[in-house]
């Protein structure tokens, strides 16, 4: 209610500064506040007046920005076609755009849908050129040294973690190798992403004695802590043992 009632103050102050960036970041929370509490009708509404604003903005991104909200909607309201469709639009127009970041959260999102319909060879190039925009990003005042071992952290082992889903392991190693790049010494808590990857592709490789050590390292180094993990991780030693027959 706070974030509503807060977003309406910022919208009338925007229309009234005609300012278009506020504006739209006002009735983009809007929608998002409705779509996080599950009022699907509201967020749909929201959404569409959003998405008027925006198309009529003559704004580049926030027409994007829109899109890529568009696509996490209607996912989110189980129409995936609808969502495609947005990330399609998004991604045909971010190409010309000078904004690093928006460019890369575009790619990603699209990328998670096309990885859920299996189009792997297109999750592959999108996840590649996403990465390739890391790599070329310079180091500036806001843009530090340690946020770009990061971005390249994880979008090596995104990639890498795709490369498994089509059993490509060599492909799958070389973007671990990468990722163990990115690591410093004293960074323990992304070796839990190195033990746990390195797990997976273990898993890949039939080794399940290699695999069960290093879900146990990831497991002393850092976890997630979010509602499902233990669950996540007991399927993971429970489909070792499946496969050893440990019944």
């Amino acid at each position: 209610n706070k974030t509503l009632q807060f977003s309406q103050q910022l919208l009338q102050k925007a229309e009234k500064e005609e300012n278009l960036e506020q504006k739209g970041f006002a009735l983009k929370t809007i929608a998002s506040t409705y779509l996080y509490n599950k009022h699907f009708n509201r967020a749909e509404s929201a959404f569409n007046t959003y998405l008027t604003f925006a198309e009529k903005s003559g704004n580049l991104e926030q027409k994007i920005i829109a899109y890529v909200f568009g696509g996490d909607l209607y996912f989110s309201l189980n129409q995936p076609k609808t969502a495609f469709d947005y990330y399609q639009k998004a991604t045909d127009l971010v190409k010309n755009i000078d904004n690093d970041v928006l460019r890369e959260t575009v790619y990603v999102q699209f990328s998670k849908m096309l990885a859920m319909t299996e189009q792997y060879d297109k999750v592959i190039a999108i996840r590649q050129q996403a990465l390739s925009l890391l790599e070329s990003k310079q180091i500036d005042s806001t843009y530090t040294e340690e946020e770009k071992r990061e971005g390249l952290r994880l979008a090596n082992f995104i990639l890498s973690q795709t490369y498994q889903q089509i059993e490509n392991i060599d492909s799958a190693r070389y973007y671990q190798d990468q990722v163990i790049k990115t690591i410093k010494e004293d960074d323990t808590c992304s070796y839990y992403l190195v033990y746990f990857n390195e797990a997976e592709i273990n898993y890949l490789e039939k080794d399940y004695e290699s695999a069960k050590e290093n879900y146990n390292r990831a497991l002393t180094n850092c976890p997630p802590n979010y509602g499902l993990f233990d669950l996540n991780m007991a399927y993971r030693f429970g489909r070792i043992d499946h496969d050893l027959q440990n019944y």
